[in-house]
């Protein structure tokens, strides 16, 4: 996270935005998660597991929308026909 989703000043890498003190765990909690998913995903990818690739990268788009999220969908769809 770059920056607060909130007030979206610097993120600083604290528990709580310096500018609005808002509690930023749970949005780097599923952050986290959603890097775990995109890392299972490519590993299914490329062990050629489409659908569980599939299914993890919209699961991680779920959680956080990202072009590799998006790259990753299309590429287990396209592959796994």
């Amino acid at each position: 996270m770059d920056v607060c989703p909130i007030c979206k000043a610097a993120y600083a890498g604290q528990g709580s935005c310096r500018r609005c003190k808002s509690d930023l765990t749970q949005f780097v909690t599923i952050e986290g998660d959603a890097r775990e998913e995109l890392e299972i995903a490519v590993a299914a990818l490329k062990q050629k597991d489409y659908e569980s690739a599939l299914l993890h990268g919209k699961r991680a788009c779920s959680l956080k929308h990202s072009k590799l999220g998006e790259r990753l969908i299309l590429y287990a769809r396209a592959l796994g026909k």
